[in-house]
């Protein structure tokens, strides 16, 4: 049985006009400068909260508590993990525990508190107190898409009343957010020309918001405008604060135009700000690689797989990076240890056989292509290349007979070798 005091803490917490007055009292607090967004600066990393974000991703949610109690024992990050816990809680149904670690959580970060307790409130069925919270929360500058919160699952049953209704008869995003929407959407359906004339005429009009500099750079890009992109992605950046998201973006960029050094030097910043963003060290290991510096690629690659160690498709990036760096060694130890994880998909035993034919070790990629062909034996490549496995291990009428099968596959190559060593 709850106790008295824990009753009145709950009824309190609550109650509409405890709840309007918090909400007031946070916009305060932001209006006033008291809150402010957090500063992009380096931050130390906290491998606890990785493993929590990991075991969230992965619905785990007790292992997550567990691991994230130790994130908060590391003492960095605080706001990340008590809003991670209170949603692991509320996954859990713990909702008295999800309450206390966002009271944590609203006194590091309101804004996005409020948006916890919207979800909070509307899990536990209070619609009126949800949507007091999230009117709180769309009132800050700094939010979710609209899409995102639409489509968050924790507001499924809060749609179909009027109060959800009436919450969004405010134009919460105004014009600007209306005419990002709109670019994006031209962007995302590749109607680059319409979607950068949108986002120019928002941009000449005095709509001043870091994603539609972002949505422009894209747009001239694609359009081969390199000059006019990297203007606008270093645009972004600025109007951004700094944030690591926009980093990347700049970086990936610079990567893909083949300017590595600024690349390296983005990357290394989003790291920096936001170590606990893995899938940044892996952008920056693929720039690593491609500036021969394959080392620092690797110890890259395996930081990540600390946290990921049976991630079959990051262990095979990691190791077709190596290969197409001409590193077949380094390439071979993450071939390796994706069979030992799995024997039952093809592309693995093709991607050591390969790894095998750099090194000319002609017998291991025979045995692993034909390993391969056991699983799938429709893969013309397949047989292309155990054909000049077989030709170099002096077996002509092995590789002639793999040959023939490519080409009648599809394999324009084998028809060349064919002609060439084949009668």
């Amino acid at each position: 049985m709850c106790s008295p005091k824990k009753i009145r803490r709950y009824m309190w917490k609550n109650d509409l006009s405890f709840c309007l007055c918090r909400s007031l009292i946070l916009l305060l607090m932001v209006l006033a400068g008291l809150v402010r967004p957090a500063a992009v600066f380096p931050q130390e990393r906290n491998d606890a909260l990785i493993r929590g974000m990991l075991e969230m991703e992965r619905s785990k949610y007790g292992r997550a508590l567990d691991e994230l109690a130790r994130a908060e024992e590391a003492g960095t990050e605080l706001a990340q993990v008590f809003r991670l816990r209170a949603r692991a809680c509320m996954a859990l149904n713990r909702m008295d525990e999800a309450a206390g670690e966002l009271e944590k959580l609203e006194s590091l970060d309101p804004v996005r508190a409020a948006y916890e307790w919207a979800r909070y409130y509307a899990l536990t069925g209070n619609d009126s107190l949800a949507v007091t919270s999230l009117r709180t929360y769309l009132g800050f500058r700094d939010k979710l898409p609209r899409k995102e919160i639409m489509t968050d699952e924790a507001f499924r049953r809060l749609e179909r009343t009027r109060l959800w209704v009436s919450l969004w008869q405010t134009d919460w995003y105004g014009e600007a957010g209306e005419v990002l929407t709109e670019a994006e959407y031209l962007y995302s359906r590749g109607i680059y020309s319409e979607a950068l004339q949108v986002a120019d005429d928002a941009i000449r009009q005095g709509m001043d918001d870091a994603r539609l500099y972002l949505v422009r750079a894209r747009c001239h890009e694609h359009l081969s405008n390199n000059r006019a992109a990297s203007g606008d992605y270093t645009t972004a950046l600025a109007k951004s604060g700094g944030k690591s998201s926009f980093f990347r973006e700049r970086g990936l960029f610079y990567f893909r135009t083949g300017d590595l050094s600024s690349a390296l030097n983005d990357l290394n910043r989003a790291v920096s700000a936001d170590p606990h963003d893995l899938s940044l060290m892996i952008d920056r290991a693929g720039v690593l690689a491609s500036m021969g510096r394959y080392d620092q690629a690797k110890n890259d690659y395996d930081a990540v797989l600390l946290f990921r160690e049976n991630d079959t498709e990051l262990i095979r990036k990691a190791g077709r990076t190596m290969l197409e760096a001409g590193q077949a060694l380094k390439a071979l130890e993450y071939f390796n240890r994706n069979l030992d994880l799995d024997r039952s998909r093809p592309e693995l035993f093709i991607d050591r056989a390969e790894a095998y034919m750099a090194t000319q070790t002609w017998k291991n990629a025979y045995e692993d292509f034909s390993q391969a062909l056991d699983l799938d034996p429709n893969i013309g490549r397949v047989y292309l290349n155990r054909g000049k496995v077989r030709l170099s291990m002096n077996d002509p009428e092995g590789a002639c007979y793999d040959w023939n099968r490519a080409a009648r596959m599809g394999e324009r190559e084998a028809v060349l070798l064919l002609q060439q060593h084949c009668r």
